[in-house]
């Protein structure tokens, strides 16, 4: 069985790998954010290593960010549109409230929302 692609990449550089370069990958998609790519995007800053000191943000392809999948989009009832709204905030909590300074590398479309 094929495991499905990553949406997202991590690497480091520098002298001591202090800079971690976390990169949105799905270019076709101009890097819209699916909820999967949220969960990546949580786990990714929730578990740099101790050495990183720095983080940049970046998406693939000639967009930033095409903000909210919309193909993803479906009803919930009350107590699932809770859930998923938290766990959307957890990941972003991650990236603002995380042990380092993030930089977004900005291009192209760069949609968001809230």
């Amino acid at each position: 069985m094929q495991s499905k692609p990553k949406d997202l990449s991590v690497s480091y550089a520098g002298a001591s790998q202090q800079i971690a370069i976390v990169r949105l990958t799905r270019g076709a998609k101009r890097n819209a954010l699916s909820d999967g790519l949220v969960a990546e995007l949580r786990d990714a800053f929730q578990n740099l290593p101790d050495t990183v000191r720095a983080a940049v943000l970046d998406g693939e392809g000639e967009h930033f960010c095409a903000g909210l999948d919309l193909s993803e989009l479906k009803e919930r009832d009350a107590g699932q549109g809770l859930h998923h709204s938290r766990s959307w905030h957890v990941a972003l909590d991650a990236i603002q409230y995380g042990p380092v300074p993030v930089v977004a590398a900005l291009h192209g479309a760069v949609v968001g929302g809230g």
